[in-house]
């Protein structure tokens, strides 16, 4: 333990990642059967990700919503926070509609390309594998990923309840 704190200060790297914990914590791993399983995490190993996944983050200062920061009338502007969020997730399934948008126009492109189907079958299967993979995999999908519940071993519990009413608060209303 104490090599592994020196070598955090030393490197100024702030965590380490556990792939035990990160299996046994991640939501994609409820649905290894559907082919969601976690090979690897994104750089700063926020988010676990399946094959063919990609990174998609927003970042929420929350800092920004305290309201006279630093003094005994200070709070956090729920209120606003929840409109915010609820524009954020909105952008975020925007990103992956866009997404698939452009795995169709690549695929076109391919299908269009001069080359011998031998030649662009390696490339077509693996954007027919992305296109497969790509549906709403923000973080923490609200209660439901890919029409199922967050309902194995507590994986939803990675939300505290707030954040779990503020979530349905937000898809109730759209």
């Amino acid at each position: 333990m104490e090599k592994i704190i020196h070598n955090a200060w030393k490197s100024a790297e702030p965590g380490v990642l556990f792939w035990d914990t990160i299996l046994r914590e991640s939501v994609p791993d409820c649905y290894a059967d559907l082919g969601f399983r976690t090979v690897s995490t994104n750089p700063c190993g926020e988010i676990p990700l399946c094959p063919y996944d990609s990174c998609r983050l927003l970042a929420i200062n929350l800092y920004s919503y305290v309201v006279n920061p630093f003094t005994p009338d200070a709070y956090f502007d729920y209120d606003l926070f929840k409109k915010h969020v609820g524009l954020a997730q909105r952008i975020m399934d925007d990103i992956i509609d866009l997404e698939s948008e452009k795995i169709e126009m690549i695929l076109a492109k391919i299908d269009s390309d001069p080359e011998s189907m031998e030649v662009r079958q390696t490339e077509r299967h693996l954007w027919e594998k992305i296109q497969r993979k790509n549906f709403a995999r923000t973080p923490y999908r609200c209660g439901h990923y890919g029409g199922r519940r967050y309902d194995c071993r507590f994986r939803f519990a990675l939300w505290n309840r707030r954040s779990n009413r503020l979530c349905g608060t937000l898809y109730k209303r759209h």
